[in-house]
């Protein structure tokens, strides 16, 4: 940044990377913000579909730096990284990895519940297959449909669905949800 370089460079060795996805990841929010000062976009994707926000719920800081953690995560929000950018979600990923404050941030800053990735997944979903039994009780506590608004009844198909998303839920999350699909 000293000699004018452009923060925006992507890395070619590495999925596309910026300097302030390596910021992200290595949650360091001083270096960050002198990268966005100087130029960095945090709307920016990598190769994988990814900005900044989803690097960093990606990489999750554990104690004791959780909490700058989440205030790196507040402010790429506040500074333009997209919540809900094409391809893989930062919610996507923080329910992948269980960081479920990361995940209540997103949710609480506009992260679509509903969305799917290209495997047809939702967060709900994604959360409940690795055991984050938190992420699935806050994500269903914030609206989360264990049946996404995009299953419609086409000959028993949203019946089938919401069996197969209610059995994962038990079995991942031992949660005592209804086995009755609720009617819209």
């Amino acid at each position: 940044l000293n000699e004018k370089g452009d923060p925006r460079v992507p890395n070619p060795s590495d999925h596309g990377n910026t300097p302030l996805h390596y910021a992200a990841r290595y949650c360091t929010l001083k270096l960050a913000k002198m990268l966005y000062r100087a130029g960095a976009e945090p709307k920016q994707l990598n190769e994988l579909g990814m900005n900044a926000l989803g690097t960093a719920c990606m990489f999750n800081a554990p104690e004791p730096r959780a909490k700058a953690h989440l205030h790196l995560v507040q402010w790429l929000i506040d500074n333009g990284a997209d919540v809900n950018n094409p391809g893989l979600s930062p919610l996507h990923v923080a329910a992948w990895y269980g960081y479920t404050d990361v995940a209540l941030t997103l949710v609480q800053r506009g992260a679509t519940l509903w969305r799917r990735t290209e495997k047809r997944f939702t967060a709900l979903m994604l959360a409940a297959m690795n055991n984050h039994t938190d992420s699935v009780k806050m994500l269903l506590q914030n609206g989360a449909e264990v049946v996404p608004r995009d299953v419609y009844d086409l000959s028993g198909t949203r019946k089938k669905v919401a069996k197969d998303v209610l059995d994962i839920l038990h079995k991942a999350a031992g949660m005592n949800l209804p086995r009755k699909e609720t009617k819209r």
